[in-house]
């Protein structure tokens, strides 16, 4: 005789757990199944990685999660240089591109929201990145020293409250997450413009007909 399937519910728990580093934390309304004739539990790791990173964003006070990696590319320490800032717009353009690129490689970026990329002249450019380092600044998360909008030279520098919720982000965020930022942070942080065109082109070519002006 055939057993009749257990019957499972959705609900909602408090999860005892640890952060990237080791940390005991709880999380608040992880999302789980509920067997209703055991009572037995079942959490996915999925969600309870989801959840942990939106918790963590929200402690950062990061209000538009496409924040998040510009966040953690400004706080990432390039090699012998100081933290904190980002010197020339199509570094950061970049930056933001080839991390966002390999985080969806990774499956990751269905969890953090990130920008839209045009394809344009000047290669793969974020679609909000000038209105949202234009709100960052005026917020105090940021100060953006030079050119902004449609400007071409502009250095992006952390304030003291952006300094604390990019700490919060990094600390808490999966490492995944931040060995990306530290990565692309390392890697163009000095690069020159046509430098970043033949490498856009030679990883993904698919940019190389439309990209043929240098990003300076």
């Amino acid at each position: 005789m055939n057993r009749p399937k257990p019957k499972w519910e959705y609900t909602e728990i408090d999860l005892d757990t640890q952060d990237s580093n080791n940390n005991k934390i709880t999380l608040h309304n992880v999302p789980a199944q509920r067997n209703t004739e055991t009572g037995e539990i079942r959490v996915k790791s999925q969600d309870v990685l989801c959840t942990g990173v939106n918790d963590t964003i929200q402690k950062s006070g990061v209000e538009e999660e496409r924040d998040v990696w510009l966040l953690l590319l400004l706080k990432a320490k390039p090699g012998p240089f100081q933290p904190g800032y980002i010197s020339e717009k199509y570094r950061m353009n970049k930056m933001l591109f080839y991390s966002w690129q390999d985080m969806e490689k990774e499956g990751f970026s269905k969890i953090i929201d990130h920008d839209e990329f045009e394809a344009d002249t000047r290669g793969p450019v974020p679609v909000s990145l000038y209105d949202d380092l234009e709100r960052l600044d005026e917020a105090g998360v940021i100060r953006v020293k030079g050119g902004k909008g449609e400007k071409k030279t502009c250095e992006v520098n952390l304030t003291t409250k952006g300094e604390k919720m990019a700490s919060i982000l990094w600390k808490g965020l999966p490492e995944s997450y931040t060995k990306v930022a530290m990565k692309y942070k390392v890697k163009l942080f000095q690069m020159t413009p046509e430098a970043i065109k033949n490498k856009v082109h030679s990883d993904y070519p698919e940019y190389a007909s439309s990209y043929d002006q240098l990003d300076n």
